[in-house]
């Protein structure tokens, strides 16, 4: 037992005063030439004797490796790595009013503040509040027209209150994400990320917005920030929110290690036609002043495709902290502290939403919680990319598609406010951003609209371009040109694309397609024709019509007996002609067929010499027995004729017809003639 003790002392003495070495952990970020540089580089780690952890950003070609201090070391000289150090810290660039270490005694409140209760009533304050919503808004007559539908904005910030009534139908938690390993969740505990979403959630009410999370409730890492915004692409957000900072100088290792893994970021964003937006920074300084004299850049600000925003009071001032340089790109309200009269006008600031978790500390002054009273770029930024939103949304809505980055750009800038006469100032970038006239800009460049006409045309029958069309619409109320970009062969059958192009009087223009179906349903047309045959004749079809048409082919039309009629007895009789067109169309055309008997025509023909003869006979009273004699031959010689007539059709009966009677009354002539030359020579 004793033994046992002796060796538990030693063993504690040995620990307490030779303890174990701990070896100090650390890490090394490295900037890698691309993605397959990374894989080779994790492939030797993972291969190497000591115990590497890595973080990568393949896409922009960083990696973040922990292991022993020392053995980190030897990275610096790796002939994959471009450069490497640690990427240090980012801030908010913003200001709560509590941060201004004053007492409540000191503020002139609004007289809209009062001891309200009841959530209404905090909306209400709310709206009322909010001149910075009525400067980007044109006193709220943009809403009327976008309010951000559609749009899709990634706050990288310190997360947002997920419960504050005025943000869950505006936050998607669908791809929210915590990049701070000590906070690995969304629920603001700085306040900064809510305020800031509250302004994007007032500006453009119908845009949704997904926190990405790297600041924490005291600071950021940049790394997160690069992982947040190439995380933020890839999950198809359209507008980047970073209303975050951190200064760094260029020629220094671990700097331009920082600043080129932005440049980096940035192209990977503008790459896949994302709008960056950021705040300006707010100490104050002149930028430009700061990079010449010491090599100072503000980043991400400063980072060339980064739309970067100054800060603006209410009267159209450059804010006293607001950053300035060559690189603003717009202005938009971020308030300030404005002392009248020795109180500070508390609604100078911007007032926006606050964490309904954390205490406000303005209570005694009749604010209710999960509002507070803010200044900073932070807050600019955020009104940018709401107004961007806006634009974005609206230009979707009426022109089918998302305006590309340069065409944002461009037309917010062409309607911007110049609030100091110049076209673009180093205080204010290209002024403050108006977006009902950006918003009227696309109104006049939407093309005209028509819904086509799905119709069925009759062939061979023209149809103009315009009659195609139903619901014609322009932008400017007036009429529209239409004519065929592809026409239809209107002479051809069966269904046929059509192209219309459609310019209305400013030049735009719509390419409208469909499909229209050439058809053939009128029958076709033909004339009856009466025929007159003899009996047992044979029959065409074709006999009893003349002038056939269609409106197709007339050449293609069948002629067939609807019933097949005979000719085997005698009559009058009615004859049913069935046209056919090509596309099957029917017409019954009647007409009339006359049957004769061709010895019944003989007969009454010599019936006919017969009557001539008896006249002649009656008109001569002499010479009776030769006269006799010749009518008796010539009526043999008719008789003659008229039983070796052979069986003709009516129109050669009638002619051999009409030469036997005319030889006949010559012979009758003759006759008569002679027999008064012979009667006056006897007198």
């Amino acid at each position: 037992m004793k033994q046992s003790v002796r060796v538990l002392l030693l063993l504690i003495a040995g620990l307490l005063f030779f303890p174990n070495k701990v070896e100090a952990q650390d890490f090394v970020d490295v900037l890698l030439e691309d993605a397959d540089a990374v894989n080779v580089l994790k492939d030797e780690l993972e291969h190497a004797e000591s115990d590497y952890s890595i973080i990568e950003i393949p896409e922009i070609g960083l990696v973040r490796i922990t292991g022993l201090e020392e053995e980190l070391e030897h990275f610096s000289d790796h002939e994959l790595i471009e450069a490497s150090g640690q990427l240090l810290p980012i801030y908010c660039e913003g200001t709560n009013v509590m941060d201004l270490g004053l007492s409540s005694s000191q503020f002139s409140l609004p007289a809209e503040i009062n001891r309200r209760s009841g959530q209404q009533d905090a909306f209400d304050l709310f709206e009322q509040l909010a001149w910075h919503k009525s400067l980007m808004t044109d006193a709220g007559e943009s809403l009327a027209h976008s309010t951000g539908f559609g749009l899709r904005i990634a706050l990288i910030d310190s997360g947002v209150d997920v419960h504050h009534p005025f943000l869950t139908s505006r936050i998607d938690l669908t791809h929210a994400k915590s990049f701070v390993p000590e906070e690995p969740f969304i629920q603001d505990l700085n306040s900064h990320g809510t305020g800031v979403a509250g302004v994007i959630a007032q500006i453009a009410p119908d845009a949704m917005i997904t926190p990405y999370k790297v600041l924490s409730s005291s600071s950021g890492d940049s790394f997160w920030a690069l992982q947040a915004i190439v995380q933020a692409v890839k999950d198809g957000q359209h507008i980047l929110n970073m209303s975050f900072g951190t200064y760094k100088i260029e020629g220094e290792s671990e700097d331009d290690l920082i600043i080129e893994s932005f440049q980096r970021a940035v192209d990977y964003a503008l790459a896949h036609s994302v709008l960056l937006v950021s705040s300006a920074g707010n100490n104050g300084s002149d930028l430009d002043v700061l990079s010449e004299s010491e090599g100072i850049r503000h980043l991400p600000g400063s980072v060339p495709g980064v739309i970067a925003v100054s800060g603006m009071t209410s009267d159209y001032n450059l804010a006293t902290y607001s950053n300035f340089g060559s690189n603003i790109y717009f202005t938009a309200p971020g308030g300030d502290v404005v002392v009248v009269d020795g109180y500070i006008d508390i609604s100078e600031m911007i007032y926006g939403l606050y964490p309904t978790t954390m205490d406000n500390h303005l209570a005694d002054l009749g604010v209710p919680q999960g509002y507070s009273f803010n200044i900073g770029t932070s807050l600019a930024a955020p009104a940018v990319t709401a107004v961007l939103a806006n634009y974005q949304a609206h230009h979707l809505s009426h022109m089918g598609t998302f305006a590309s980055i340069n065409q944002v750009k461009t037309e917010v800038v062409s309607h911007a406010l110049s609030l100091d006469g110049a076209i673009h100032s180093r205080l204010f970038g290209y002024g403050l951003p108006q977006i009902m006239p950006s918003i009227q800009a696309i109104q006049a460049k939407i093309p005209p609209s028509a819904v086509f006409i799905e119709k069925a045309v009759e062939v061979n029958t023209s149809v103009e371009a315009i009659d195609l069309l139903s619901d014609i619409w322009s932008n400017d109320g007036l009429e529209v040109l239409a004519k065929y970009e592809m026409a239809p062969d209107f002479s051809s059958l069966g269904r046929q694309q059509v192209e219309i192009v459609l310019s209305d009087s400013k030049g735009n223009h719509t390419l409208i397609s469909g499909f229209i179906v050439i058809q053939d349903t009128t029958p076709p047309t033909a004339k009856a024709n009466h025929v007159q045959l003899a009996q047992f004749s044979s029959l065409d079809p074709n006999m009893f019509v003349v002038d056939i048409n269609d409106n197709y082919d007339p050449q293609l039309v069948t002629v067939t007996f609807d019933k097949e009629p005979s000719s085997k007895e005698v009559g009058a009789f009615e004859v049913a002609i069935r046209l056919t067109d090509y596309s099957g169309n029917v017409t019954i055309v009647t007409s009339n067929l006359i049957v004769i008997d061709t010895v019944t025509q003989e007969e009454e023909a010599m019936q006919s010499v017969d009557d001539e003869k008896s006249l002649v006979l009656i008109e001569k009273s002499s010479n009776k027995k030769e006269q006799a004699v010749i009518a008796t031959q010539n009526t043999q010689k008719a008789s003659d004729n008229a039983v070796i007539l052979p069986k003709m059709s009516d129109s050669l009966n009638q002619y051999y017809f009409a030469i036997g009677m005319g030889m006949v009354l010559y012979v009758l002539s003759h006759f008569v003639k002679r027999s008064r030359e012979k009667k006056y020579k006897i007198k």
